[in-house]
């Protein structure tokens, strides 16, 4: 009697656990778990701090020092070759992408003539 007691409570715990970690998952996200940073290389040797490049809710951000006065950038598909282009005078850029899952590719030049490519992929 008293294992089927065990097995019992066991079962009710686990189902109990189980449920709780399922509630845990459809918490929002932070910036950080949604946004995928992206790894980017300068295309000659790098020479100067790699800017920050990252994806966040369907668009890809360029972040650059205060030297850096304009960036232009191409994002494309892989899959179909779909393409988002932006540039801006400044050191900060969005481009507006998809939010569709796929492999996509990020090129990017900046003020001073570097070039700069990096991937991240959406699941």
């Amino acid at each position: 009697m008293k294992t089927k007691i065990r097995r019992y409570l066991l079962s009710v715990l686990t189902i109990i656990l189980l449920g709780q970690m399922s509630v845990m998952a459809d918490e929002p996200k932070s910036k950080q778990s949604v946004g995928g940073r992206i790894i980017v290389n300068l295309l000659p040797q790098p020479r100067t701090i790699l800017p920050d490049c990252y994806y966040f809710n369907g668009s890809v951000y360029i972040e650059c020092g205060d030297s850096v006065t304009g960036i232009e950038c191409t994002v494309t598909r892989f899959e179909d070759n779909s393409q988002w282009n932006n540039r801006v005078v400044g050191n900060t850029l969005q481009v507006s992408t998809s939010y569709e899952s796929g492999l996509y590719s990020v090129t990017f030049t900046l003020s001073d003539g570097s070039s700069y490519y990096g991937e991240y992929q959406i699941p």
